[in-house]
């Protein structure tokens, strides 16, 4: 896979501030275009301080970057952070530059911070995917290459013809392995099929239901590590197969491991309705477990791991052993909870997005500022998945707010 990085595209940054510049930063930006770095750097440095938007730091700093002052680029990319903390074109100018530096975990951290402000940036998703790739992290890889296919436009650039082609290739190989796995599961080779489906997920990795069954193998050899390990992944893969809680919670149990098995009960339940026979029969027996559980249990561990893990941007695990700890002990309360929300909004963007912008939506709409409600139904539209209730409800309620607007114009025509 490639690794190697795309660059801000300084239009976007200056078009989304277009109704708050003058000409000066247009003007800027062809000076720019034609790679005028140091004449663009004279136009936009006399207007730097009347602007608060973040708008002229940023691009400043995106001047001196190509002009190779990456100290300078580093200063004004902090400018433009404290004056915008949306502006995550900044963040990504310094995430570049510490990739270059060869720092991978600083340019994560930098890119995950943006991407929480703009999870449908293509340059993003792209540079976080090389990124991991380089770290041989190959899921992660693929999850945001695919992100970056969904969110970019520009189909005939050589980054989406490339990427467009590795992902073909990638599940091309892993179709095949499966099937291969489905024939040794039809001659009774089960073994052999086993290690088909892993070949194939290793491949590509983005195969919850496959990764799923593979657990399921293990777990009926009484394998029971090897199950949690692949459990634990599938939920990585898809966070939405709660089922697969229950499952590594039986598998704790088997291994008499009470505690471990209480949390991911409880983690279930949490997630599941109260209205359901699963979900009496699973409050029982998470009842038993915690019964059984050890007064002396260890638990400041799974905070240590969690820690570790956050450090080194595995913030799927570190979510994982957060949620653990919070469950089996009440110390670092206000830290452990802050740092589960953070890292849901590293991991999910687009869902803690959405629910924000459905908030903003109906405050705007309450309030007669239709055109701005519709834009922010736009971008759900974007971020939400097809077909999805949030897709399906800023679908129905983009329809409304421009019936609205076609009201309010035609009643102001006959006035």
């Amino acid at each position: 896979m490639t690794e190697s990085i795309q660059e801000p595209d300084l239009n976007e940054a200056v078009l989304q501030n277009e109704e708050k510049q003058d000409d000066s930063l247009f003007e800027a930006l062809k000076l720019y275009e034609s790679k005028s770095y140091s004449k663009a750097l004279n136009l936009l440095l006399p207007e730097f301080e009347r602007d608060k938007t973040g708008t002229y730091a940023n691009f400043i700093g995106n001047c001196y970057q190509k002009l190779g002052s990456v100290n300078d680029a580093t200063h004004y990319w902090q400018k433009a952070i404290s004056q915008n903390p949306t502006c995550y074109q900044a963040f990504l100018g310094l995430g570049n530059v510490a990739y270059s530096q060869n720092n991978i975990k600083q340019s994560l951290i930098y890119w995950h911070i943006a991407l929480s402000i703009c999870p449908e940036s293509p340059h993003l998703n792209y540079n976080i995917a090389a990124a991991y790739s380089r770290k041989d992290e190959r899921f992660l890889a693929v999850y945001y290459y695919e992100k970056f296919l969904k969110y970019s436009h520009d189909y005939d650039s050589r980054d989406f013809k490339y990427v467009s082609n590795i992902i073909l290739n990638l599940r091309s190989k892993a179709a095949e392995l499966l099937r291969k796995a489905s024939n040794a599961i039809s001659q009774d080779r089960i073994n052999q099929a086993v290690q088909y489906y892993i070949k194939s997920v290793t491949n590509y990795p983005v195969q919850p239901k496959v990764v799923q069954n593979i657990a399921k193998v293990f777990a009926c050899d009484r394998n029971f590590d090897k199950a949690i390990e692949y459990y634990k992944m599938a939920i990585r893969i898809d966070d939405k197969l709660k089922i697969c809680m229950v499952d590594i919670a039986n598998a704790y149990m088997a291994q008499r491991k009470y505690e471990l098995a209480y949390c991911y009960f409880t983690r279930f339940l949490k997630s599941y309705s109260r209205q359901s026979g699963t979900f009496a029969e699973v409050e029982r027996i998470a009842s038993y477990a915690k019964s059984k559980m050890s007064s002396d249990y260890d638990s400041i561990r799974h905070f240590n791991m969690a820690v570790e893990y956050e450090n080194n941007i595995k913030y799927r695990e570190a979510l994982d052993e957060y949620e653990n700890y919070a469950l089996l002990s009440s110390d670092n309360r206000e830290r452990v909870m802050e740092s589960i929300k953070k890292l849901k909004l590293m991991i999910y963007p687009e869902r803690v997005l959405v629910k924000k912008l459905i908030e903003k939506i109906d405050e705007f709409g309450s309030n007669g500022r239709y055109q701005e409600a519709v834009t922010l139904c736009d971008r759900v539209l974007i971020l939400s998945g097809l077909n999805s209730q949030e897709f399906n409800w800023a679908s129905k309620k983009r329809q409304e707010l421009r019936y609205t607007i076609f009201k309010e114009n035609d009643h102001k025509k006959k006035s």
